[in-house]
């Protein structure tokens, strides 16, 4: 646990360690939040309270963008960038020898940022819960509870995609293409962009099979205090990411089998 708790900090110093970019770290989603989806869904619904798309009003719809927010600020803590880099320059090599493996330092390193996550996810809700109340008028502790344990599986099951999208670098030179596809993709069919309540019922019947409903459409609505599937979405999400993992597994002794250790 000492090699776990030391190897954290590391990471926190060096995330912490510019503070202008910490800082833009924190302000940057509240910013956009407000310039770009406030405006973008005030435009579609005309300024009307009255309209409604679906079972949404404006209002509606902006708190489930604003928890929509809060989930991918805490969800979304891991870049796989530093594990293509280590393994297209050889870095890997170093963690084949050392008592501390590839995988356990990028999970010392999600569990770092997502620490740090956590906190600019509650100083956000914080911030609005002041500024903008009318947003919160179903605001429940007990939903808040199930939304944030939802909320850091969700991170668990981003940290495994990413990490196996990081390992398809043993095969090719870049993989932010497949990072790209598979976040898009993921977006739309999670109720990130549009709330799958939206969607055809034959769409989100099938999605139902997916774990995309899982990565943010359940966490939100369980966090607006709308969810009934709260141990569902747990089996889910723990099942999907156990998945990524042996897959993960596969890839990762495959890969090695390809490791020449080029670039060091």
């Amino acid at each position: 646990m000492i090699k776990w708790w030391q190897t954290i900090k590391v990471h926190w110093s060096n995330t912490l360690v510019y503070r202008v970019n910490f800082l833009l770290m924190v302000v940057g989603p509240v910013l956009v939040f407000f310039f770009v989806k406030i405006s973008l869904w005030y435009s579609i619904f005309q300024g009307d309270s009255d309209i409604r798309i679906g079972n949404y009003s404006l209002s509606e719809m902006l708190t489930y963008h604003l928890w929509t927010m809060i989930v991918m600020l805490i969800s979304r803590s891991y870049n796989f960038g530093k594990l293509s880099e280590d393994i297209r320059l050889g870095r890997v090599s170093t963690y084949l020898i050392y008592p501390f493996s590839l995988y356990e330092f990028q999970v010392t390193n999600f569990l770092s940022r997502l620490i740090i996550q956590l906190f600019i996810g509650v100083l956000s809700l914080v911030f609005l819960l002041t500024m903008f109340p009318q947003f919160f008028n179903g605001f429940e502790t007990t939903s808040f509870a199930k939304g944030m344990v939802l909320a850091i599986l969700v991170g668990f099951f981003w940290f495994s995609l990413q990490y196996l999208i990081g390992l398809m670098t043993f095969w090719l030179e870049e993989t932010w293409v497949l990072a790209v596809i598979a976040e898009t993709i993921i977006q739309l069919l999670s109720g990130n962009i549009i709330p799958l309540d939206l969607f055809p019922e034959w769409a989100a019947k099938i999605l139902n099979y997916t774990p995309f409903p899982y990565v943010t459409f359940i966490p939100v609505k369980t966090f607006m205090g709308e969810g009934d599937g709260f141990l569902l979405a747990i089996v889910n999400l723990v099942f999907w990411t156990a998945m990524l993992n042996l897959l993960i597994l596969f890839v990762w002794r495959k890969g090695l089998k390809l490791y020449t250790g080029a670039g060091m």
